[in-house]
């Protein structure tokens, strides 16, 4: 399990990783070290025991809840399914608010003339070129 976890996280060097999963694999690895050393001094139940409780701290740590490979999409697929849809919808809602600045600057400078005195559109280009 153990194996399995490094091989997930070396194919996936963009995905994180969460501190608990780290701290599960750091203690895989102590217990198996003392599972090593139980068995070199000749003690096999207790090389045992730390085996298993490797093992127990490994599989946890590989089915963490934040460890999923398959719930996992690099940021490229994101954007490969994201575009598509909002990129249709960018191009009219950019024309939207350039015609509506357009709109608002020129009912601004309308009633800028208005409050010159300017009743009609000839008489306010007349003062725009005075």
């Amino acid at each position: 399990a153990l194996a399995a976890l490094v091989e997930t996280a070396a194919n996936l060097p963009d995905m994180h990783v969460p501190a608990a999963l780290a701290a599960g694999a750091e203690e895989t690895l102590r217990f198996l070290r003392a599972a090593r050393e139980a068995a070199r001094d000749g003690r096999g139940a207790s090389a045992s025991a730390f085996a298993r409780d490797a093992r127990k701290v490994a599989e946890s740590a590989f089915y963490h809840p934040e460890f999923n490979a398959e719930m996992y999409f690099p940021p490229e697929f994101s954007m490969a399914v994201y575009v598509p849809l909002f990129l249709p919808t960018a191009f009219p809602l950019l024309i939207g608010a350039m015609w509506d600045a357009r709109h608002f600057l020129r009912r601004r400078r309308c009633a800028a003339a208005w409050r010159r005195g300017a009743r009609t559109a000839e008489q306010a280009a007349k003062a725009k070129a005075a």
